[in-house]
C-alpha cells in the first residue's frame, strides 16, 4: 500500500516497509501479526536513520496501528495511507 512518504507491502505473512520521514527513512522486513487495526511487526531486519545518525535492529518486535487512513508506530511514526 502507497504511504505519504513510502510504500508497505503486506503479503500472508510477511512485510516489507520502505519509507521517508521528516527527519531520516527507515526500511525494514519480517514477519506481521494483525488483529483488528493492531500491527505486530518482528522483523529480522529493520534500518533507520534520524536525523543523519543510523540505528540497526536484527528480531525485534515493532507495535504500530493500521486503518484505512494511517500507519501509525507507537508515537514514533505516523504515515497517511494513499
Amino acid at each position: 500500500m502507497d504511504l505519504d512518504s513510502g510504500f508497505l507491502g503486506l503479503t500472508d505473512s510477511h512485510f516489507i516497509l520502505v519509507t521517508k520521514p521528516e527527519s531520516g527513512w527507515l526500511a525494514g522486513s519480517g514477519s506481521y501479526q494483525r488483529n483488528g487495526t493492531g500491527l505486530s511487526l518482528r522483523c529480522l531486519s529493520w534500518v533507520e536513520v534520524h536525523n543523519g545518525t543510523a540505528s540497526y535492529a536484527l528480531d525485534q518486535v515493532f507495535e504500530a496501528t493500521l486503518d484505512e487512513s494511517e500507519l501509525v508506530f507507537e508515537d514514533r511514526y505516523r504515515f497517511q495511507r494513499k
